[in-house]
């Protein structure tokens, strides 16, 4: 029988997926079983009736409870075909998921799709979860006017202060500056006091004019203030226009799971398109 089988599993009930002898149009849709053109499913495959939540954001993590039928302990579901990243089975009707990193996905529906039975059946339920944008981390740049260090050689600090919402879980973060006064060196970063506290821990590295500092480790939001102090030092005849013209050409922030974090720099203008070196 095409559209399923009268009691595959002998338990004299009409069980999803069977058709019923005393019925020769099982699921009613004005076509007799056997010549459907949209039959039921096989015996024991799995179904997607809803989500919940349906919608949450790009970078994953998003504990999500899947609700239908016929879920083995063996189903593994996939967002856009994407893994998720990690998958409960409680029950044959209820399983808990996390949703993987999607930014591909920003702003759009995606389907969820199940394979079960160690994947001899699937499903899919179209446009199932709603990937929204990722969540905002912010990174404040603020660049002190040199002072006078010694003759012709003047000192300033550039602060790097870091703001997210409690429900970023940040594990890296980044951010890749630019000097385009050959006058102007960097020197080495160090981490503010407020730096220690937010349990991260600093390097930087420094190719030319391009300064890269990275934060990595569990960065706790109890941490407030400049975080990352750059000094840097101006060689110059006179005070004058001292202030150097820094820029940001990369940046970033990364989750435990690998999701990214959409990232917003303020204090300095970023690096035009045409201007960046590869």
């Amino acid at each position: 029988m095409p559209d399923g089988l009268e009691d595959a599993n002998l338990n004299g009930r009409v069980d999803p997926g069977e058709t019923d002898p005393r019925n020769p149009d099982t699921d009613g849709d004005g076509y007799w079983d056997g010549a459907d053109h949209t039959p039921y499913a096989p015996f024991e495959s799995p179904g997607i009736d809803y989500l919940m939540p349906a919608q949450g954001p790009a970078e994953g993590n998003v504990a999500v409870n899947v609700v239908g039928r016929n879920f083995s302990p063996d189903s593994v579901f996939y967002f856009a075909d994407v893994p998720a990243l990690s998958q409960t089975v409680l029950s044959p009707t209820l399983a808990q998921v996390r949703t993987p990193p999607l930014t591909e996905h920003q702003k759009k529906r995606v389907a969820l799709r199940v394979l079960a039975r160690q994947g001899v059946f699937e499903a899919v339920l179209p446009e199932a979860f709603e990937v929204s944008e990722a969540t905002g981390v912010y990174v404040h740049v603020q660049v002190d006017p040199p002072s006078l260090r010694e003759q012709m050689t003047y000192s300033g600090l550039v602060r790097i202060r870091f703001e997210a919402p409690e429900s970023a879980v940040v594990q890296r973060i980044f951010l890749l500056m630019v000097l385009d006064d050959s006058s102007t060196e960097w020197e080495d970063p160090v981490l503010s006091t407020a730096g220690v506290v937010s349990g991260m821990r600093l390097q930087s590295n420094v190719l030319a004019n391009r300064l890269l500092v990275t934060l990595s480790g569990r960065w706790k939001h109890s941490a407030v203030g400049d975080l990352v102090r750059v000094p840097y030092r101006v060689t110059a005849a006179n005070a004058q226009a001292l202030t150097p013209h820094i820029q940001w050409e990369e940046a970033g922030a990364i989750a435990p799971w690998g999701g990214a974090y959409r990232v917003e720099v303020t204090g300095i203008n970023k690096v035009p398109p045409a201007d960046i070196q590869h």
